[in-house]
């Protein structure tokens, strides 16, 4: 049985065995009176409201010597990619496997073995 037709079982338990009869109220009754009458107080509240535009932002003051003119002094170029060659392409992923198996060789040496862990925790 998969996982949803376990959920889809619990459900129908759940709702076989909630009475709604006892969730609802007839419109007659005291609480369906109230519930009316709450109801219609919250939907004229909402007509009246008036929509309020948004308040209006302060002028911030700018100064002379603006951020944004540094930026396009200091601005390097940028070097787009390029499409590399087979022979560069398989000296790229040769490099990369080599600088990945060299990293887990240098942690391998730098991390305490496993029998020093069990005579630590001894």
């Amino acid at each position: 049985m998969g996982l949803f037709d376990r959920f889809k079982r619990r459900v129908q338990e759940v709702a076989d065995d909630v009475d709604s009869e006892e969730l609802t109220a007839t419109e007659d009754s005291d609480e369906g009176q109230v519930a009316l009458q709450t109801a219609t107080e919250i939907e004229e509240d909402w007509e009246e409201e008036p929509l309020s535009e948004p308040a209006e932002l302060p002028a911030e003051p700018t100064d002379s010597d603006d951020e944004w003119d540094d930026w396009d002094e200091e601005e390097e170029e940028i070097e787009l990619p390029r499409q590399l060659s087979k022979k560069e392409r398989k000296r790229m992923e040769n490099w990369k496997s080599n600088a990945s198996r060299n990293y887990v060789a240098e942690r391998r040496q730098t991390l305490p073995s496993h029998k020093d862990l069990v005579s630590i925790y001894r």
